[in-house]
């Protein structure tokens, strides 16, 4: 039986559960073309994709964009793109990790693990400040 996906989402992200909103229809995508959010695309079938969700946890757990939204969007779902910062953007199953302000993607990550930290810290603090 496989796991559904909020529930692989909150194995790799303990640290951060109640930050994370899991976006597991399509219905529910439209939430991530917001104004301001962090918007994560993972590929459950992806070891790069758990690396980068694994450290987005670690990052999360500490003072970083306090109040910013937080998506965690299902890339089964994306067969036509994601919509998220007035754009449409195509993931390719590595984590893709958008850093959406002002309705602009102002940083786009990927391939990244917990041996990545800092610099996932310092895009995020660049994009929406310290804390």
């Amino acid at each position: 039986m496989s796991m559904a996906f909020a529930d692989v989402v909150g194995k790799l992200c303990p640290g951060s559960s109640q930050r994370v909103a899991v976006i597991s229809s399509a219905a529910q995508l439209r939430l991530c073309d917001r104004t301001t959010a962090i918007v994560f695309v993972h590929a459950a079938w992806s070891g790069p994709s758990a690396a980068a969700l694994l450290a987005l946890d670690r990052v999360l757990t500490r003072p970083l964009a306090v109040g910013v939204p937080v998506f965690v969007v299902n890339a089964d779902l994306l067969a036509d793109g994601l919509l998220v910062g007035g754009g449409y953007r195509q993931p390719e199953g590595n984590g893709e990790t958008y850093l959406v302000k002002d309705g602009i993607v102002k940083a786009a990550l990927d391939r990244y693990s917990c041996v990545d930290i800092a610099r996932l810290e310092m895009s995020i603090s660049q994009v929406f400040g310290p804390g």
